[in-house]
């Protein structure tokens, strides 16, 4: 009698354990599912909010383009810059993308074209190339550009116009002759401006 209840003491014992160890699977399964889920999410937006963190001074309505106000770059150089973007418009800025609109010598003379953001090549003014971007009201992005230095005579500093556009107004086609102040909802050319110091090195 004592050996049928001890095998059957130690059988519910071994159901038990068999139970509890289902139970664990199944809890630590739920575990994983929910641990992947939440860093899937964040990277996402890690990803989608790279423009506020990845700075050490985020854009603001203060100062919404965080590009340095000087910028050494070699003759006929390349630099590679990561800007943010604030918009501080009451509507979303579509397509934003970084571009240049003019440098001025220090005599005041334009280097750039008769059309701005001219695509033939012995057009000396420098050029952003950015991504573009939908940059909601009171949001901001950071952008990884590369802002290249086109021929323009090096050891002298120029006072280049930065600007924030929308890349429906595709620079080639020369849309962009505008008043720079119209940053309206309806023309939405232009989002955000910004003069910097491009010093040309040897």
């Amino acid at each position: 009698m004592r050996r049928h209840m001890k095998k059957k003491g130690a059988l519910e014992l071994s159901v038990n354990a068999i139970v509890i160890m289902v139970i664990a699977f199944v809890v630590l399964g739920l575990i994983l599912t929910f641990t992947r889920t939440i860093f899937k999410f964040g990277t996402e937006k890690t990803t989608a909010v790279f423009g506020a963190t990845s700075l050490d001074t985020p854009p603001d309505a203060e100062n919404p383009i965080t590009l340095s106000d000087e910028i050494p770059i070699k003759a006929n150089g390349e630099k590679t810059i990561k800007v943010g973007y604030y918009n501080r418009n009451p509507f979303s800025a579509n397509g934003a993308k970084f571009g240049v609109w003019d440098c001025k010598d220090v005599k005041g003379n334009s280097v750039m074209n008769d059309e701005p953001y001219s695509s033939e090549e012995e057009s000396p003014l420098p050029t952003i190339t950015s991504a573009s971007a939908e940059v909601g009201p009171s949001d901001s992005f950071t952008y990884s550009v590369i802002f290249s230095e086109n021929g323009l005579p090096s050891g002298q500093t120029y006072i280049c116009t930065v600007l924030v556009y929308n890349e429906a107004n595709d620079p080639v086609t020369g849309i962009l002759k505008v008043d720079l102040n119209k940053r309206d909802k309806d023309n939405k050319l232009v989002y955000e401006t910004k003069q910097v110091f491009l010093k040309i090195a040897a």
